[in-house]
């Protein structure tokens, strides 16, 4: 019993240095960042490593990163021409202290595209709906370079599909935040990104965004690992003790 209440004491400690306290690094300095957020928003021709070309059709970026989810302003990419992948992202200053764990991504869809997803595969028609059908979820790259060349992450897992689905489809409409959680959390990077094919019924379709939030938060001191991992190890000496009793 005094090793589990010695347990109990530890855990919260413990569990104290993991608790979140992100901060958005992707937020202009003119909306209150603190870590030069600078919105990237274009298209891709196919090499998805690559820069890709920045591009406003409809919009700006620098709504991208205003702090502004609403879906007052934002902006669209219209590619004329086979470029197939459209990105969404933010390049900022990240201390090494700080590591990238959560993308939010609030689109704007209109009746002929807007979302991540099938080219020329029209939502039952403008104004209403995309499905699953309809949708592909984006993949999350990072930089290290200011955005010269882009990395894949593949330890992310998302709710794109699920939290689209169902979302309006016309007008230029907000949709619903879609959430890339970060299973290993990113140091050491300046810049992230979503890229993936662009939906919509005609011609390569096109990309829409609102607002891109990129959260990081503090790296976890060594002292919380050696605290959370000891207090588990109390905790499994007490139980097999107990078993050994029953």
């Amino acid at each position: 019993m005094k090793h589990l209440a010695g347990f109990i004491l530890l855990f919260p400690i413990a569990f104290a240095g993991f608790a979140k306290a992100d901060t958005n690094v992707a937020l202009a300095p003119g909306a209150g960042g603190t870590n030069a957020g600078v919105a990237l928003f274009g298209y891709d021709s196919g090499a998805i490593t690559a820069p890709g070309t920045e591009y406003d059709h409809a919009g700006s970026s620098v709504y991208l990163n205003d702090g502004v989810t609403n879906g007052n302003n934002g902006d669209d990419s219209w590619p004329y021409g086979s470029d197939y992948y459209g990105f969404v992202g933010a390049t900022f200053t990240l201390s090494p202290s700080t590591q990238v764990d959560e993308v939010v991504l609030y689109g704007r869809d209109f009746g002929d595209g807007g979302w991540f997803g099938v080219h020329g595969l029209n939502p039952q028609g403008a104004g209403s709906t995309l499905t699953a059908a309809n949708l592909i979820a984006p993949t999350l790259q990072y930089t290290t370079n200011g955005g010269l060349s882009w990395v894949t992450d593949t330890n992310v897992s998302n709710d794109y599909v699920t939290a689209l689905t169902g979302a309006y489809a016309g007008g230029g409409a907000p949709t619903n935040a879609a959430t890339f959680n970060l299973s290993l959390p990113l140091t050491g990077v300046d810049g992230i990104r979503l890229i993936g094919s662009m939906g919509g019924p005609t011609g390569d379709g096109f990309l829409g965004a609102d607002e891109i939030e990129v959260l990081a938060g503090p790296v976890p001191e060594p002292s919380t690992w050696v605290l959370l991992f000891g207090g588990v190890a109390i905790l499994a000496v007490v139980i097999r003790r107990r078993a050994v009793r029953a």
